[in-house]
This record gives structure tokens, sequence and C-alpha cells, in this order.
């Protein structure tokens, strides 16, 4: 096999591979000899070879076509690994010559992906957050889920924050009733910041059978591009007040939480390591982007159009939008990240021999499924599925190359309050 490599631009590149006919005609008479052994064909026994001379008569073009095929594969990765060039699109193949005792060439181009002399995080200075979960915030979490079992009592008073007040509401733009903006009967918690702006606020204060009317104006990113930063009216009608009657925090109320034994003491216990467990996926996801978005700007590199095209296209697909329709430019730019940060990582891992144990994808997969009421099946249903078990081998080489970037970096500790981190990442 000979190679030659033509450069069409930065990353273009087109290979011209060249077959010597005895190889190819080897094959082919390889692929003849074995078709010879299992081929049926009417007026001939079975389990009896065909002459080779009838089967090439039947099947010589069809066999000819596969032999070209593998050829091409074949002889294109040796002729990749020889040359050091990693394709990031599909090839296209043209076939130059073909013919009996003449060698066999056929031509490729494609887009490569560039080697990186990859620069690692050494002496790089990265704030890693920190954050313990306080008695105080166990509280605040225990009094959520009280205010979310409830009971709503009717009561003569005026509304204040935290009451619930069942209402009927009609809103008007411009005199006329707009879609979505009527309700009967519909329960609201002032507080809850469910509805717009000042629509809550606007009912503080009122008593059952009491009528509001509220100027108020839709936010300019509203989801309903008709409201969006429209001025409106709603005409508003308090038909009952309530207020909330807590449970105690007793044995039957964790109970009610899944908690058979143990009372109080035990449910504080399980929704801590819950707490935990969730600002410790929040902070290692924070952490992750700190690190590989300042790992991608100290490795700059020229991008393949082919491969930010696809991931265009898949994002787009993702968002919910036409695959193949107009990329915006938050879309291309997180695409290209995603093209960049994949490059590095891939030769990252490889220089540096990384690979995901398997009890460390075990880890993970526990991790996952431990949300779940009956984890050992959900386990098992991971474990069968190939495709699911792939993402969690590419958590955990994420995680392995975390890591090691962050062995060379000059890492220090900033502690955080729990509240505020859950808030940030709330917004």
């Amino acid at each position: 096999m000979q190679v030659s490599v033509e450069v069409l631009g930065n990353l273009e590149r087109k290979l011209r591979i060249e077959v010597e006919w005895s190889e190819f005609e080897q094959k082919e008479s390889d692929e003849l000899n074995k078709l010879s052994k299992k081929a049926k064909l009417k007026g001939f026994r079975p389990n009896k070879p065909i002459p080779r001379h009838i089967v090439k008569q039947q099947f010589g073009l069809d066999v000819r076509h596969q032999v070209v095929a593998d050829t091409m594969k074949d002889t294109f990765k040796a002729a990749l690994e020889q040359e050091q060039l990693t394709p990031a699109n599909y090839p296209k193949f043209d076939q130059v010559q073909l013919e009996n005792g003449k060698p066999f060439i056929y031509e490729v181009e494609f887009e490569m992906i560039p080697k990186v002399n990859l620069v690692d995080l050494e002496g790089v200075a990265i704030d890693k957050t920190v954050a313990n979960v306080a008695e105080k915030d166990i509280d605040k979490t225990l009094d959520r889920m009280r205010k979310h079992s409830a009971d709503w009592e009717v009561a003569d008073k005026k509304a204040e924050n935290e009451d619930q007040v069942t209402i009927d509401f009609e809103g008007t733009m411009n005199g006329e009733v707009f879609e979505g903006g009527t309700g009967q009967d519909h329960a609201l918690v002032l507080g809850s910041k469910s509805m717009i702006d000042g629509f809550e606020e606007g009912l503080l204060g009122v008593c059952a059978g009491d009528e509001r009317n509220l100027s108020l104006t839709f936010p300019e990113k509203y989801h309903s591009e008709a409201l969006a930063g429209k001025a409106v009216n709603f005409k508003v009608t308090a038909k009952e007040i309530k207020v909330a009657k807590l449970p105690e925090l007793d044995d039957a109320f964790a109970e009610c939480f899944g908690v058979k034994e143990g009372g109080i003491e035990k449910l504080r216990e399980e929704i801590k390591e819950g707490m935990v467990r969730e600002v410790e996926e929040k902070l290692k996801q924070d952490l992750k982007k700190v690190v590989f978005d300042k790992w991608v700007e100290l490795n700059p590199l020229e991008l393949p159009p082919s491969m930010v095209t696809e991931e265009c296209t898949h994002l787009n697909k993702r968002s919910g939008k036409d695959a193949e329709g107009e990329v915006d430019a938050d879309i291309e730019a997180e695409a290209k990240k995603r093209v960049h940060l994949g490059i590095i990582f891939g030769q990252y891992a490889e220089q540096e021999a990384l690979q995901p144990e398997p009890e460390e994808m075990m880890e993970i997969l526990k991790s996952r499924v431990s949300a779940y009421e009956q984890p050992e099946v959900i386990m098992s249903y991971f474990l069968k599925n190939e495709k699911m078990m792939q993402d969690i081998r590419g958590m955990a080489l994420e995680s392995k190359v975390l890591e090691k970037l962050l062995e060379n970096a000059d890492v220090k500790d900033v502690e955080v309050p729990y509240t505020q981190i859950m808030e940030a990442n709330a917004d």
C-alpha cells in the first residue's frame, strides 16, 4: 500500500491510496473460494463446492463491489494510523482506478481533528467552593415540608403572606379579555410568586367578598410573546381566605415521609444526607465548568467546521427547534465550546492513559439510583442498557480528567453558606 497526503487547507486533507493488484486480486480470489463452498445454485448438489468459474460468472460483480468496500475500509484505517491523522467528519471516497492488472487507486477527502500541544492547569488559581449543611438549613427544609403538608382552614381575617386566597379573576388588555387571563375558584398562596409581579402583593389585606382592580405589566421576557411587556388590568374577587395549619414535628410526621423507625431525628438525618448529596453535586458541576472553561481558554485551536455544524444541529434539536434550521449566536457559541472541549478532553485522556475503573462507575451509578424508591430495580435496568452505561462511563472519565487537572492547579477552598449555593443555582 502506498499513501500520499495532499494538504487542501488548515484542517482539510486528501489521501491517495494505492493497493497493489496482486493484493486486491488475492482478496477477491479468497472471497470467491469462500462463496464456492457455501453458495447454493440450482443444478448443483448441496454441501458440494461449485466450480470457481461458475461462481465468478454468477456472483463476480457483487464480490468485486464487496472487496472494493472492504479494501477501502481496511487500507484507509491503516493509512490514518500510518500518517497519524484523525478524521473529524465522514470521509468522502472517490474511486480513481480499478483495472485488472493495475493498482487499485482511490482518494479520500476529510477534515481532520487537530493535534494539540496540551497545556494543563499548572499554577493556575482555582477557587473551589465548599459548603456545609447546618442545622438551621435542615430546619428550613423541615419548615417547607410542613408547609407543603399543611391543612387549610377557613379564616375570617384580612389576607396576609402565606395565606391561601380563593379568587375569581379576569384579565383584560386594551379592554379585551386575553387568552389565559381568566380563572375561577383559583387557590393562590400569597407570597408564592406563582403570578406576575404585583398580583399577589395587590391582594394583601383583602377579605372574603372584596374586589380589587390591579393594573400590572407582564415581564419583558414572558413566555407568551403576545403578553410580554404588555400593560394589563385584572379584576379580582376574593371568595375565601384560608390559613395553614401546620402538622406537628412528631413521629407521625416522619412516617408520612417513609421513616417508620427513628422518628424526627432519623428524618433529619435522611434530609441532611439528601441535602449534602444535592449541594455536592451542584458544587461539582460548578467547579467542572470553571476548570474546563479555563482549560479551553489555555488551549486555543482551530475547530473543524463539520463538527461545529453537527453539534449545532444536535443543540437545535435538543432545544426543540428545527434541527437543520437557523442557528442563533448562543447555540453556536455553546456548540464551539463543546467541540473544543471534546477535542482536548479526548487527547488528554489518551495522553494521560486515563480510564475509569469499574468501581468508579459503580459509585456514580449508585449515586444516580439512590433517589429512587427501588434503587436495585433501576440499577439492574442501567446495567442492562449499553447506552446508559456508556453515559456512566463518560461521567466517570470526566471525573478522572477533572481530578487530574486539579492536581497541578493552585486550588483554594472558599466556604459559602448552603443557602447561598442553592439560591444561586435556583436562579
